[in-house]
């Protein structure tokens, strides 16, 4: 039996605002880049370098929204999550190779108010809620 891991740890700044997508069945996405820079210092060189490295990230339903209400432009997050193929084939027929980064996971490293005022949750029958409705306790 083989055994494989894919699994993505990244920490960076948010490169533009995320762009929220509303699926007709209710699914939300959040689509966003994020920029990892890293240092080094050449041979024979007194300086350092920087080079910034730029990833796509995608997230759905809960991350998404999370998303949605607190990550802006400029945001350091940390992203947890897989590394996704995403090859097609364009209009011309030629074969597109490109990757992007599925958030399991997002952990916000700044400080920052809701962009926007939460929307009250529609519960018809708050005694039906199962118990893991219930968001974790943080102590």
């Amino acid at each position: 039996m083989a055994i494989s891991l894919n699994q993505v740890i990244l920490l960076g700044n948010v490169g533009k605002k995320p762009e929220i997508r509303v699926f007709q069945d209710g699914g939300l996405m959040a689509d966003f880049s994020l920029a990892t820079t890293y240092s080094y210092k050449p041979k024979g060189k007194d300086e350092y370098v920087d080079v910034v490295d730029w990833h796509r990230v995608r997230a759905y339903q809960n991350v998404a929204k999370t998303i949605e209400s607190y990550v802006d432009k400029g945001h350091k997050i940390q992203v947890i999550g897989q590394v996704k193929n995403n090859n097609y084939e364009d209009k011309n027929g030629v074969k597109q190779y490109g990757y992007y980064i599925l958030a399991e996971r997002v952990i916000l490293l700044e400080k920052s108010g809701a962009k926007s005022e939460p929307q009250p949750q529609n519960v018809e029958n708050p005694e039906s809620m199962a118990f893991n409705d219930v968001p974790d306790i943080p102590f």
